[in-house]
């Protein structure tokens, strides 16, 4: 890195503000970005040969596609001719995408196939097997997810995840119940932040629920009282506790989960609410729960984490809404868009074996909770506004800031058997100084 960043920007639990300027932000496009496995899509979004989708890898936009074949390609939306995108949709299914330019058109695989003129204008030096779209050169599912990556060299997929692959497989991907389905349909909307504030905040960001969404647990304290289960000296089985996670502590890309619950009290609340939509509901609730507890027994985990609520999979993939068995899976994107803005992509995804009231059920509470008209993002949307309109003045941006909660109990870890990653109490910011450790270990290369 270079400029007033060039050393570890994170000082004893400080952070330098020069990581959001604008040389940060173009650096970080490649050096992040441009190495980093990222999430573009979930397998069920692609459920036919020929079918895709738009996405993007931080600013660069991609086509997600199966292929004929079945297999499964992210392809840089960039006719080779002039640079045009060639395909102009959201989604759907095709044999072609075709340049609106100039009519060079490529297959699902990215094959370049068609250009006008060929015979008659281009000699002998013209290899079209040469010209089709640059393709990721890596691209890996886990469990239905799809991600990929620009760097040839990048370590495979599961080591990346490392310990997140354990609380992903058990606790959200559900396979046994049928697994994930993404409802149709993606919610955008633009925050006026640096991505890194909105990843970090689902990375590790627990104190901020209590202040910020402070209005909406006063109005819904009885129903959730059992979520807040991070204060210290609560029977942790028979009432209800939650845990952090830092997955790949010290060492490689950090993910950071949040609310990993546990108790019997968060069956309970589960329970409750499945008995407002009916017995087929109540008797999915216990079979999920039944079959989970199961498989964390079988691989030796005690306690018997419930789910967890939140999480972040460096660099910008978040995921919200596993904490109960009710509420959807929120799949978000924290999209660049320079380096004050960031635009937000979110999807919904459902249990695909669950009564049809269930994931009813699922899809409205995600609504109602975690989107641009919920009852929790606007909160979010006025402090990052606030906190970024100080980025870009003078005197602001010249002092650090804080990150230093729990930065004296690192040397203690909570001992759960069969836990993946390093696991402590919620109320701590070690999961953002892990963020930052290692974004700044990528820049540094």
């Amino acid at each position: 890195m270079q400029g007033h960043v060039d050393n570890d920007p994170l000082r004893g639990g400080t952070l330098d503000q020069g990581v959001f300027s604008e040389q940060t932000y173009t650096e970080e496009m490649e050096r992040v970005f441009g190495t980093a496995w990222q999430f573009v899509g979930h397998t069920s979004m692609l459920p036919e040969p020929g079918d895709y989708h738009s996405s993007y890898m931080g600013e660069d936009p991609v086509i997600v596609t199966r292929h004929l074949d079945g297999e499964i390609h992210v392809l840089l939306n960039k006719c080779r001719h002039r640079g045009n995108r060639v395909c102009l949709f959201d989604r759907g299914n095709t044999k072609s995408f075709t340049c609106s330019y100039h009519g060079w058109g490529y297959t699902t695989d990215g094959t370049l196939k068609a250009v006008p003129f060929l015979a008659d204008t281009y000699g002998d030096s013209f290899h079209k097997e040469l010209w089709g779209l640059v393709p990721a050169p890596r691209v890996s599912v886990f469990h239905g997810l799809i991600f990929a990556s620009w760097d040839a060299d990048a370590p495979e997929l599961r080591d990346y995840l490392g310990d997140a692959a354990w609380y992903l497989e058990h606790l959200m991907v559900d396979e046994a119940l049928g697994g994930l389905e993404v409802v149709a349909g993606v919610q955008r909307y633009r925050m006026p932040s640096n991505w890194k504030l909105l990843a970090e905040n689902f990375a590790g960001d627990q104190t901020h629920v209590m202040v910020t969404h402070a209005s909406v647990l006063h109005v819904r304290a009885a129903e959730i009282d059992p979520r807040l289960g991070a204060l210290p000296g609560r029977d942790v089985r028979a009432k209800g506790q939650s845990f952090a996670a830092a997955c790949n502590h010290g060492a490689g890309a950090p993910h950071g989960l949040l609310e990993i619950r546990v108790g019997d009290a968060y069956l309970e609340h589960d329970l409750a609410q499945a008995r407002t939509l009916g017995p087929d509901a109540e008797a999915w609730v216990r079979e999920r729960h039944e079959r989970r507890s199961a498989q964390l027994v079988g691989v030796g985990a005690d306690p018997v984490p419930y789910g967890f609520h939140i999480g972040n999979i460096f660099p910008n993939f978040s995921i919200v809404g596993l904490g109960t068995a009710l509420d959807g899976v929120g799949l978000l994107l924290w999209l660049p868009r320079g380096p004050y803005e960031t635009e937000v992509w979110q999807w919904c995804a459902v249990n695909r074996g669950a009564p049809a009231e269930v994931r009813r059920r699922q899809r409205e509470v995600l609504m109602e909770q975690q989107s641009v008209a919920g009852v929790f993002a606007p909160d979010d949307h006025e402090n990052f506004e606030r906190i970024q309109s100080n980025l870009k003045t003078a005197q602001a941006r010249r002092w650090d800031m804080n990150y230093q909660m729990g930065i004296d109990d690192e040397a203690g870890a909570i001992e759960h058997a069969g836990w993946a990653g390093r696991v402590t109490r919620s109320l701590s910011e070690e999961n953002q100084r892990e963020f930052y450790r290692y974004w700044h270990e990528l820049m540094a290369r």
